[in-house]
């Protein structure tokens, strides 16, 4: 006997019975699972009027445990409160992350939980999770709570001559008035004052001068390269790539003191990405790691950030004729529109916004598109790096947060931008390093 073959229709139609008979078994085990949460949640209920909190709450845990259903986000809600009622707060702590990770926390409970950690002391805790709350809700309440409590810091007095700025808060150059050495962003001097000379470290490297001599060096102090060009000067120091000058011109070299072009230009800037400018007959033009020029564009003037840099991220700002703007690597504007400013600071950080003033002279910022973000009303500024930014107001420096609020008003002398969390100032002819405690 032949035996047939079930058609492909059959096999949809079969498979369409069962699914059927899927959805409804489903249907009716949710229907009675939904009727016996409920039953266990009326008796929790019940318990809660009568202030016998500990049974209520392992109802409410076990309606939440046994069953799925779209109530579990408002039984959750009413364990939270038998939580705080009971005086139960690490369970009260528990759901609130629980109900964090699921997404379907509320704005009042992203507040209280962050309470509980400010009692228990703990900031950072508080912190955690009022920044995941303004990510989530974008809520002023919440916004405000984590604004008011992120920016404790620490000041300390670095009594040296001088101070200057560096990418990380580990090695600060320093001098005696005679000599150099490095120091970290608690003031404490790491090595002797044994330099003529010393440039801030670029990831892993330094250029100092000793004995004459220009020489590469790593953040324990040993040697890795040396001039022998008879340099005048090494101006600056980016990544792979180093400034120098001698019979009154720049030159890019690499960091091992490798010329990579000739003497002949009148200045050089460095930026981060092989990319840089250089200054020829009164402008500048861009140039790569290898001292190719990349592009016809040519420009008036183009500002430096706090490490001596221009490009941040593949991006410059930069002036023309018609005034200062934002470009990418390749020399083209940022902005769609051409938008200009009457003056401009340099980007310190990937994705922040960049000081400008308009032409009444009043600072405010943008971000790289040129749309004003925080309003021209600061008598100078500089652009933001971890979340603040340097603003002069009435006679001194302060720092505002993203939203304009000024979060440390100190009215310094100088102020320069936050770097890995730390930010040299000048306080009354005092250098002072201010370290935020809880910077990630």
């Amino acid at each position: 006997m032949v035996k047939k073959r079930l058609s492909t229709l059959q096999l949809i139609a079969i498979l369409f019975v069962v699914a059927g008979w899927a959805i409804a078994l489903l249907t009716m085990v949710n229907g009675n699972g939904k009727k016996e949460q409920r039953r266990l949640v009326e008796e929790a209920q019940r318990l809660v009027s009568e202030k016998l909190y500990m049974p209520a709450a392992e109802l409410y845990e076990q309606a939440l445990d046994d069953y799925s259903t779209d109530q579990n986000p408002e039984i959750e809600i009413e364990l939270l409160q038998v939580y705080k009622d009971a005086g139960k707060t690490e369970e009260y702590m528990d759901l609130v992350e629980d109900r964090i990770s699921d997404g379907t926390t509320t704005v009042e409970e992203y507040i209280a939980l962050a309470d509980i950690h400010l009692n228990n002391g703990s900031v950072r805790g508080a912190i955690a999770v009022l920044k995941n709350g303004v990510e989530s809700t974008e809520d002023e309440t919440v916004i405000k709570k984590y604004e008011s409590i992120r920016y404790e810091r620490s000041e300390r007095e670095a009594a040296y001559q001088q101070v200057v700025q560096a990418e990380s808060s580990l090695a600060f150059p320093v001098t005696d008035g005679t000599k150099w050495g490095y120091a970290d962003y608690r003031g404490k001097l790491l090595t002797d004052f044994t330099f003529d000379e010393a440039l801030a470290f670029s990831g892993d490297y330094s250029v100092v001068k000793q004995d004459g001599e220009y020489r590469l060096i790593n953040s324990s102090g040993d040697l890795y390269g040396r001039d022998k060009s008879a340099l005048n000067k090494v101006a600056d120091l980016c990544e792979e790539t180093i400034a120098a000058v001698k019979g009154g011109k720049y030159a890019l070299y690499t960091k091992e003191f490798v010329p990579v072009t000739e003497h002949i230009y009148d200045d050089i800037i460095l930026g981060e990405d092989d990319r840089h400018f250089v200054k020829e007959s009164g402008v500048w033009k861009i140039m790569d790691e290898e001292g190719k020029e990349k592009g016809d564009n040519t420009y008036l003037d183009v500002p430096v950030n706090s490490l001596g840099q221009a490009y941040v991220a593949k991006r410059a700002v930069v002036k023309d004729e018609n005034g200062y703007f934002v470009i990418r690597a390749n020399g083209k504007e940022a902005s769609k529109d051409e938008v200009r400013f009457a003056d401009a600071k340099a980007i310190e950080e990937e994705d922040s916004l960049i000081a400008v003033a308009n032409s009444a002279g009043k600072w405010g910022f943008v971000n790289e598109d040129g749309e004003l973000v925080i309003d021209y009303k600061f008598s100078d500024a500089k652009s933001f790096s971890c979340g603040l930014a340097a603003v002069k107001t009435g006679a001194g420096w302060s720092y505002i947060n993203l939203y304009g609020d000024v979060v440390i008003r100190a009215d310094y002398d100088q102020a320069n931008p936050f770097r890995d969390g730390s930010a040299l100032v000048n306080d009354g002819g005092i250098y002072k390093i201010i370290t935020l405690k809880f910077y990630e």
